[in-house]
C-alpha cells in the first residue's frame, strides 16, 4: 500500500495514468540498497503510458523500464562486463547504449555518429 501511495505521488505531476493493478518489489532486502517495483497493469497499452514518460521526465531520479527476459538480463550483463574489462585495459571512447532493452557497447567519436560494436 506504501509503494502504490508513492508510485501515485511521483506520476501525479507527469499527468493522468492508470492506477497499477498489483505492486510488489523485488530482490532481497539489503541496508542502503533501493530495490524495484514491479507494476502489473490490466494491459499492455496501460504499461506503454509509463514507458513512455521517461522521455518527458523531469524528475531523474526515478525512471520506467519494461520486463526483461532471463536471455535479455544475461546479455545486458555479458556487455556490461566486457565492457568494463575494455575500459579496465585502457579504451576510454567505448560507451554502453540500450536498443530495445538490450544493451550494445559503441564507439564514441567526435562529430559523427558512434559506431556499434557488437
Amino acid at each position: 500500500m506504501v509503494d502504490l501511495k508513492q508510485v501515485v505521488s511521483i506520476v501525479e505531476p507527469l499527468g493522468k495514468f492508470p492506477k497499477p493493478k498489483k505492486i510488489f518489489r523485488l530482490g532481497i532486502p539489503k541496508p542502503n540498497a533501493p530495490r524495484p517495483l514491479k507494476m502489473v497493469f490490466e494491459d499492455c497499452e496501460e504499461a506503454q503510458l509509463y514507458l513512455r514518460s521517461n522521455k518527458t521526465n523531469p524528475n531523474k531520479k526515478f525512471h520506467f523500464r519494461a520486463d526483461l527476459t532471463r536471455l535479455q538480463r544475461a546479455k545486458n550483463h555479458a556487455v556490461i562486463e566486457e565492457i568494463n574489462l575494455r575500459r579496465s585495459r585502457g579504451e576510454s571512447d567505448l560507451r554502453l547504449i540500450y536498443n530495445n532493452n538490450v544493451a550494445q557497447i559503441t564507439r564514441a567519436n567526435k562529430g559523427r555518429r558512434s559506431q556499434h560494436l557488437n
